[in-house]
């Protein structure tokens, strides 16, 4: 009986381990190899949209007790410092692709808009869009973002590419 018992919880363990196998994480990650740090605004659209709206910095009022004492400001995932990564947020995807638009299986693609910091600083969203002021605009499919490794490398002087 206790044979049997193990042989059940062993394939019961190898079952879900397989279920959970075919569900991967996927993360896009974005180098950035310029001297200015960069705000990357994805979407499906050809332009800028007013919404979802970026940031310069997220404001934080509801710290621990303990933490009264830091900035209430913090740099968002889309701010990118100089010569540093950031990833862009995970999907759980079945087919283990790094899918944005989830409720949009008719789009296969994603637009990425860079955004120099300076851009961010001096101007408001509502112009920025308005002007569509972002430095460079890349769009990959997603079977080009897989054979990527889902990693683009920004660089001010040469468009954002994969280095594999």
């Amino acid at each position: 009986m206790k044979k049997y018992f193990i042989f059940i919880f062993i394939s019961f363990f190898v079952s879900c381990a397989n279920s959970v196998e075919n569900k991967t994480m996927q993360i896009m990650s974005i180098y950035n190899y310029s001297n200015e740090a960069i705000y990357v605004y994805y979407n499906y659209y050809d332009e800028l949209r007013l919404s979802p709206k970026l940031e310069l910095f997220l404001y934080l009022p509801d710290r621990a007790p303990d933490e009264k004492e830091l900035d209430p400001y913090c740099s968002p995932k889309y701010r990118i410092n100089p010569h540093t990564f950031s990833t862009l947020e995970e999907q759980f995807v079945d087919n283990k692709k790094w899918i944005p638009f989830p409720n949009k299986p008719e789009i296969n693609y994603v637009n990425f808009f860079f955004i120099k910091e300076g851009t961010m600083k001096n101007y408001s969203w509502e112009e920025i869009v308005a002007k569509q002021m972002y430095e460079k605009k890349v769009r990959y499919t997603y079977d080009e973002l897989e054979k990527m490794h889902y990693k683009i490398f920004y660089n001010e002087d040469k468009n954002p590419t994969n280095r594999n």
